[in-house]
């Protein structure tokens, strides 16, 4: 493996940067080395070139093969357009000595056209050595052929010789570019008018025996910016001082670093290692090439080799520090002061607003100050406001008459100063409202004071009105009045008195305009009073019962006199009665009416609650009122209705005070045959409910229940008798339930080879569905395993399931899981089996409820479904049984058999 550390030495911008981009060895030994590098400055010539492409003459070097490339020597002594500093291509002065190498990185016109050096190395590079390889590039003060600046210049290093691919490029040119993956390559465009080394190292895993330099990009890798448009779109360089040497022992890392991180330390030229810190330089932290730190504050680390001790100091900054640090408050200085700011922490850099570089600034002009700084932690800033305090001013503005009725601001407003107005208040403004004069008085902080005085007079608009239209009488006068005081006044027959007279009906108006040109004018109605009041009240009229009409009348300026002696312009009707108004104007001349108020009782319907038309009978339906006229649900129009078949009935009244409507359900008695149906058998699920609901009935089932419905919960006889208008009627049904299908195969048990066992589930199901898919009711069993059926009728499914499992039959006991003691011969009693005779045996059966209704100690005692004489119901029943074989031990076993007769 390769191991490459990246450039050592690169070119120095103007500021510092933020933090360092190159890995630079802190302490290192300065040794003397063989550089593998014959030639390396090309001061060793055969002859001084005279020609373009003489590459040759500074042997070892060679254009490694490439043609027709042909980089291009220059030596001071050559006194020609290869000569130094001036040559055909641009002007320089060798790095050292008196010569150097040239070649072509790059051409727009022709991309595939690349200029190589290369050369056989003293000897080969030995593996597992690290080695400095650097090299000085420069592309001179001027350029006389190539103006473009580019990317990928680098340094192959190889174990033999290498050369382009060859052949014909797409653009039907040679193809000189050589394939390669070089260790090192300039990634970004350069441009250096002076000398530059590049230089990075290598562990090879090679023996690396051969150097070439040049551009090993495809073209369109490569980044290109045109620097000088007049000459040729190419890339010239300049090479001198090419070394490769063994690197001496270095370490290598970050020294600064922010708070809570890590820095990774390194060390290289050595094959053993060994690290330590200075709280305790005898203890080893590491063995290994690299170790990784974390210091809480700054510490000295120590790098033991065979020969040598390297230490490097690790300087941990607290971001706490930059961050709280500031320049202060923003500030005011008297004339003549001055403020000294400073950022008084380690940085990477620190630059001012005028991109000053120091840690310190003096501020003697007012203005904002910021400053930029930064250390590991991140980059951070500041900024400060300083103003310097010239002798105040303070300008009011002249005496001034406002017009606008708004509040006018005056702002005496001043950096850093203290207030005082003719009213004692200390604020930078004083909003004016009304008309007066106005001083204020600052002193700022340096205790020079300023003042000044402004009178300030408020006009207002005009305001005023005539009031509203009015009426007057014959004979009189009516004076209208506005302000005199608030402008000029102007009547509609150009009068300008703040009175006018008015005798005669029509419109007057007026004018008002204030010095600041503000107006307002307004106008009034006049009309002469009628010859008394005019009016009428509505004619007489008829109200329903809870009706109320209100009367009102309204007159200007005029009275009210109602026949109860109220004086309001209104009177609300709530009974009969004759209904009379006076109205006197403000002349005194009066208006009379009057009116009649009749009250009709509002209309009544009522045809009577729902109810039953025994046989024979005749109802009569009676929805009188005196006038009102009617419309039956038939169309009649007659005042009574009358009703011989059962049916809804209804009638429509219509009378001056509303319309109403009912109806009437007229019920046929019940039919007793039709009360709860048919003998029927059904499921027991959903349940039955059998309702002989009906009106103007009571009822009584075989229960005692007096509901008109009842569920069924049973199978039985289900009697009802109703008690009705028309008579008792009775009715009794008989139901019966399907049972639910079972299904139960027993307890799992097991198989003795070659016997059979037969499965049946003891419920006669309509379907049986075993798990082989067979629809038998019952299952032949001759192998071991699990078995499954289910049982269908008409009432749903039940499913069960056993497992037979092969046993050891020398000794075995049969237990059957059903019996059907029903006289048939068949199967007619429960008795366990046994291949052997046991030594002891019991057998107790049981009831759902516990009760034991069998017992033996006999083998041979079977159970023939009675308990003391009388056949138990159908159901499942548990047994118990244990027993002994001879030299086994005691068997105890339980489960369920099912009895169905």
């Amino acid at each position: 493996m390769n191991h490459f550390w990246g450039a050592l030495l690169r070119p120095q911008s103007a500021w510092p940067a933020v933090r360092a981009l190159l890995l630079l060895p802190w302490i290192s030994l300065q040794v003397m080395a063989q550089n593998l590098v014959p030639n390396h400055s090309f001061e060793s010539a055969t002859a001084y070139p005279n020609a373009q492409g003489q590459y040759y003459l500074a042997a070892p070097w060679t254009n490694a093969g490439v043609t027709p490339a042909t980089p291009d020597y220059f030596h001071q002594n050559a006194w020609n357009a290869y000569g130094l500093p001036t040559n055909a291509f641009g002007f320089t002065d060798p790095q050292s000595g008196n010569a150097v190498m040239g070649l072509v990185g790059y051409h727009g016109v022709n991309p595939y056209l690349r200029e190589y050096i290369q050369c056989q190395l003293t000897s080969p590079m030995t593996v597992g050595q690290t080695y400095q390889v650097s090299f000085w590039v420069t592309h001179g003060d001027s350029s006389q052929i190539y103006g473009t600046q580019s990317s990928g210049l680098g340094v192959l290093l190889s174990t033999s010789p290498v050369t382009a691919t060859g052949g014909t490029s797409p653009n039907g040119t040679p193809n000189m570019i050589i394939t390669g993956n070089p260790q090192f390559e300039i990634n970004s465009i350069i441009w250096h008018t002076s000398w530059t080394q590049y230089s990075f190292l290598i562990t090879p895993s090679s023996a690396f025996d051969y150097l070439t330099i040049g551009n090993f990009r495809a073209p369109g890798n490569i980044q290109t910016q045109m620097v000088d448009p007049t000459v040729i779109n190419a890339t010239y360089y300049y090479l001198d001082n090419i070394q490769i040497i063994p690197a001496p022992p270095q370490v290598y890392g970050d020294t600064i670093l922010c708070l809570g991180d890590s820095a990774r330390l390194w060390a290289i030229g050595e094959p053993q290692n060994a690290w330590a810190d200075s709280l305790d330089p005898g203890t080893i932290i590491s063995t290994n090439d690299e170790v990784w730190v974390q210091p809480d504050s700054s510490t000295r680390y120590f790098w033991y080799g065979p020969n040598d001790t390297l230490s490097v100091w690790v300087q941990v900054q607290d971001p706490s520090l930059y961050q709280s640090f500031t320049l202060g408050t923003d500030t005011a200085l008297c004339e003549g002061d001055t403020l000294t700011l400073s950022v008084d922490l380690p940085t990477s850099f620190t630059v001012w607003q005028s991109q000053y570089p120091d840690s310190i600034f003096w501020v003697a002009d007012t203005g904002v100050y910021w400053v930029d700084y930064a250390s590991e932690c991140g980059l951070y800033s500041d900024t400060l406001h300083v103003h310097f305090t010239s002798e105040p001013i303070m300008d009011l503005g002249p005496d001034t008459l406002i017009c606008t009725g708004a509040p006018w601001v005056l702002d005496v407003s001043y950096p850093h100063a203290t207030y005082e107005w003719q009213d004692g208040s200390h604020t930078p403004q004083m909003i004016v409202s009304n008309s007066g004069t106005y001083h204020a008085t600052l002193t700022d902080h340096c205790g020079q004071t300023a003042s000044d005085t402004i009178a300030i007079e408020y006009q207002y608009p005009p305001q005023f009105e005539l009031g509203n239209d009015t009426s007057i009488c014959p004979g009189t006068v009516l004076t209208l009045e506005v302000p005199a005081d608030q402008g000029t006044i102007l009547w509609q027959d150009s009068s300008d008195a703040a009175t006018f007279a008015v005798e005669n009906p029509g419109q007057y108006w007026v004018r008002i305009q204030n010095a600041c040109g503000d107006w307002q004018s307004d106008s009034i109605n006049i009309l002469l009073d009628p010859i008394g009041p005019i009016f009428e009240l509505p004619d007489d009229t008829l109200l329903c019962e809870g009706q109320t009409l209100m009367l009102s009348a309204s007159f200007p300026q005029s009275t009210y006199l109602w026949q109860d002696g109220s004086t309001q312009n209104f009177q609300l009707i709530s009974q009969a009665g004759i209904y009379h108004l006076t109205i006197t104007d403000r002349c005194g001349q009066e208006g009379v009416d009057s009116l009649e108020a009749t009250y009709l009782p509002n209309p009544h319907l009522d045809l009577g609650n729902d109810t039953v038309l025994c046989v024979g009978d005749l109802l009569w339906l009676d929805a009188s009122f005196a006038g009102a006229s009617y419309v039956w649900q038939d169309q009649s129009t007659q005042a009574q209705f009358p009703v011989d078949t059962p049916g809804i009935y209804g009638v429509s009244l219509n009378h001056y005070c509303g319309s109403l409507m009912d109806t009437i359900e007229v019920f046929a008695p019940p039919v007793a045959a039709e009360l709860l149906g048919p003998d029927t058998t059904i499921c027991p699920n959903p349940p039955l409910v059998l309702d002989v609901g009906m009106p103007f009935a009571q009822y009584l089932w075989q229960d005692g229940s007096t509901l008109p419905a009842q569920t069924v919960l049973q199978p039985g006889l289900y009697t009802i008798s109703i008690q009705h208008t028309c008579g008792t009627y009775l009715d009794t049904q008989f139901i019966q339930f399907h049972p639910y299908p079972i299904a139960h195969l027993g307890t799992d048990t097991s198989l003795c080879p070659g016997d059979t066992l037969w499965l049946q589930s003891p419920d006669s199901g309509v379907t049986y569905v075993w798990q082989d898919g067979s629809t038998d009711s019952v299952l032949m069993v001759t192998l071991p395993g699990d078995y499954q059926v289910e049982v269908w009728n008409q009432c749903g499914m039940r499913a069960d399931g056993i497992s037979i499992w092969e046993a050891d039959c020398q000794c075995q006991m049969f237990i059957p899981n059903i019996f059907t003691p029903n006289g048939d011969q068949l199967n007619e009693a429960f008795l366990a089996k046994s291949s052997c005779l046991p030594q002891s045996f019991q057998l107790s059966i049981f009831n759902q409820w516990g009760q034991q209704v069998f017992f033996s100690n006999q083998m041979q005692g079977s159970w023939d479904g009675r308990f003391r004489g009388i056949p138990v119901p159908e159901g499942v029943y548990i047994y118990r049984i244990s027993y002994q074989f001879e030299d086994q031990p005691k068997h105890m076993r339980s489960g369920s058999i099912t009895l169905i007769r």
